[in-house]
């Protein structure tokens, strides 16, 4: 098989292979491959496990994002078992996810050159929307196929007609002249990376460190380095495509270092939208990580006194950690007192204001480092009782809600309606009426919360609903084929 086209692997249970049905939360194998070391010795003629990780999976290009232990974890998930939680692992929660793409173009070569078509890899990359060789719009089924299409394993044989009959294939995006260049070039990126034909250099950290630099990142008095990234980001590409590809706000505050306690962006579409925007290619990023580099060198006299002036800059700007808590331990006590008065203070009017309000929200509320700093080493049992620590290191449910709310309804609502018109004899499950909606794949708690879960129960059907509704559909069936009779 060529390379960088996608194995269908889902055979393995005739063959007494790994059967990744029978793993908890498990994903298809037709999108994150996994047992590929079984299949390499079981199966005659079947290259090395490494072959097919580099040369018909995604790997490549998530690899080229992340740290040295999580590559160790997806080499183990594609060779060996599933790993829990892959998308978290990738930096994926917040990108929309792959779907069952294909490029009319490179069906028929395919099937012009070798008599049979296949999936590719490069086609099935999260928020790809463009074909590269063909610079075409990539084509998917209507959201009831290709539902039924994940759901059933069997059926991944490449077509270009929608499967129901009734609907007829839909690109992925439909956009304007900016917005379909964005995309080409998006998929060139990608397709590069897959190959291995990147820039060695191009890691997240790289990346993290030239957008820091190109945008301005502490080198400006009141930085606002993730702003200025969003804006050349939806003046390059769009506003459309970039909420497509969900960069938002504290994404770009983390791709350009402004951000820190999350670690680096690991979501690889993320990374070459940016580098895209600065570059327009990756050969060009070289060239802008080597000046990034050069601006930092000339900024110091040299690298043995960048940590002392670093140390000195920040001691000037704010203390922190135990150096802070020493600090204000060796205030006089009325001093002390009057300092946690203020903070207090100032938290109270906050929440007088918004009562709603939550850590992140007042986190990025102006001129409040200060306070916020106070009640994290200082004074943390009066904010925890006021703002209780989340539950398992999540967030709190935002205060918008009740939109969210009503779009999962409008969306239930529609699919709902779509697999009774289409697929009448099929259960209702959860993961159907969720497929496609945003969130599906992350650990979203607005979609983990009480409302949204009984919203979603109304709409989806038990198997003793599933089971009364086809008896009373045969019952009906059965009553006008007697009429129908007795009519005759």
């Amino acid at each position: 098989m060529p390379r960088g086209h996608v194995l269908n692997l889902g055979y393995s249970r005739n063959l007494g292979g790994p059967n990744i049905k029978d793993t908890i939360n498990a994903r298809p194998g037709f999108a994150y491959l996994t047992g590929l070391e079984w299949y390499s010795q079981n199966i005659d003629g079947m290259p090395s496990a490494s072959v097919l990780r580099e040369d018909h999976t995604r790997y490549p290009l998530f690899a080229q994002f992340l740290s040295p232990e999580q590559k160790e974890q997806l080499q183990s998930h594609h060779d060996e078992a599933p790993y829990p939680g892959i998308a978290g692992l990738l930096g994926l929660a917040h990108t929309p996810r792959s779907r069952m793409a294909l490029c009319h173009a490179c069906i028929r070569e395919d099937l012009r050159t070798q008599g049979f078509a296949t999936w590719r890899r490069e086609h099935l990359v999260p928020a790809a929307f463009m074909c590269a060789v063909h610079e075409e719009p990539l084509m998917t089924f209507c959201d009831v196929c290709e539902a039924g299409h994940r759901r059933r394993r069997s059926n991944w044989k490449i077509t270009t007609q929608c499967i129901c009959r009734i609907h007829s294939m839909k690109p992925i995006r439909s956009e304007d002249n900016r917005g379909t260049e964005a995309g080409i070039g998006m998929a060139k990126m990608i397709g590069q990376v897959l190959r291995g034909q990147a820039p060695k250099l191009l890691t997240a950290e790289s990346s993290t460190f030239t957008l820091g630099h190109e945008f301005g990142f502490r080198l400006m008095a009141n930085h606002k380095a993730n702003e200025r990234l969003l804006e050349a980001l939806k003046e390059k590409c769009g506003s459309d495509v970039i909420d497509f590809w969900g960069i938002r706000e504290t994404t770009a505050k983390r791709l350009v270092g402004a951000v820190t306690r999350c670690g680096v962006v690991r979501n690889p579409i993320h990374h070459l939208a940016a580098v895209y925007t600065i570059s327009g290619s990756l050969t060009n990023f070289e060239n802008a990580h080597m000046a990034a580099q050069s601006a930092e060198k000339h900024r110091f006299e040299s690298e043995q006194s960048r940590p002392e002036s670093e140390k000195l800059r920040r001691k000037c700007r704010f203390l922190r950690g135990q150096d802070y808590v020493d600090s204000f331990q060796s205030l006089p006590e009325e001093e002390q007192l009057r300092l946690t008065e203020k903070y207090r203070g100032w938290l109270m009017n906050e929440l007088q204001q918004t009562p709603q309000i939550t850590r992140t929200e007042l986190w990025n509320r102006p001129k409040n480092r200060s306070a916020i700093r106070h009640f994290q080493l200082i004074d943390c049992a009066f904010f925890e009782e006021y703002f209780p620590p989340p539950i398992e290191g999540r967030n709190r449910v935002p205060s918008n809600l009740n939109g969210f709310l009503s779009r999962l309804k409008e969306h239930l609502a529609r699919k709902h309606k779509l697999a009774i018109q289409t697929l009448p004899m099929d259960r209702i499950s959860k993961t159907y009426l969720l497929s496609n909606f945003p969130g599906e794949t992350s650990k979203s708690q607005q979609l983990l919360s009480r409302e949204a879960q009984e919203l979603i129960a109304t709409y989806a059907e038990t198997h003793a609903a599933y089971r009364k509704r086809i008896a009373a559909l045969k019952k009906m069936k059965s009553e006008t084929y007697r009429e129908g009779l007795a009519d005759a």
